[in-house]
């Protein structure tokens, strides 16, 4: 049997939420629908639609442009993600620095020097080999 008073409570304060006229936080001026189910969950920040960008968004303002994500750093070194991880695992790149959401970061500058390091060792291999 359901306790009435805590129905009273929700219903309470489903139309107060309801009446906050709460907006998308990515800023498209959206407005999120409450439902009772958020009572228990906690109310969203982003509308439904708009869930995907919002957070493509804040993880660009978090990295802000200091870090490469693995796919971005697989697509610039022309492999797969498979093998990137495998190379970070066997150590042959710099690990990542942030891990966000099971998303892999990589510092740029710590990329940039490792991408140095490895053409100038290459460099002298080849001048070694001639």
């Amino acid at each position: 049997m359901l306790d009435i008073s805590s129905d009273n409570e929700i219903d309470r304060w489903f139309q107060e939420q309801t009446a906050r006229n709460l907006t998308c936080a990515c800023g498209c001026g959206r407005q999120i629908e409450v439902k009772r189910r958020h009572y228990w969950r906690g109310l969203p920040k982003y509308h439904y639609a708009c869930r995907a960008n919002g957070m493509q968004n804040k993880r660009a303002s978090i990295t802000g442009g200091k870090y490469i994500n693995g796919t971005q750093l697989a697509r610039h070194l022309g492999i797969g993600m498979a093998t990137l991880r495998r190379w970070i695992k066997a150590g042959q790149l710099p690990g990542p620095e942030t891990s966000l959401s099971r998303m892999l970061l990589f510092d740029r500058a710590s990329i940039d020097r490792y991408a140095r390091s490895v053409t100038s060792s290459y460099a002298l291999v080849d001048h070694i080999a001639r």
